[in-house]
């Protein structure tokens, strides 16, 4: 199933609707690491930085949104980020960045 509007995508799906990584119908591809320890309000984790998204929902809105790398970093830059994550973008173009997140930085 594809949202209308949006680049379809394939991937590993996390709580249902988010996805970890995945390949988007542009060429998009969009890999996910953990960055110390899991930010949440739950036990164990470290509690919240700065209010902002978790790694998957900001994996999804890139494959639904972004067709390349450029588009991709762009995208990143106002969004709020409340996680620690290393993110892998590559294109079909054979363009690719990590972008890095700690503590609500970029």
């Amino acid at each position: 199933m594809k949202v209308e509007g949006k680049y379809g995508h394939t991937g590993f799906s996390v709580s249902y609707f988010g996805r970890s990584e995945g390949l988007n119908e542009k060429g998009l591809c969009v890999a996910f690491a953990s960055c110390g320890i899991p930010v949440g309000k739950h036990p164990g984790m470290k509690k919240p930085g700065v209010k902002g998204l978790q790694f998957m929902v900001i994996v999804r809105a890139l494959l639904e949104n972004c067709k390349d790398v450029e588009e991709g970093i762009s995208y990143l830059k106002d969004m709020p980020i409340g996680t620690n994550m290393n993110l892998l973008l590559a294109d079909v173009n054979g363009n690719a960045a990590l972008i890095e997140t700690y503590g609500g930085k970029k």
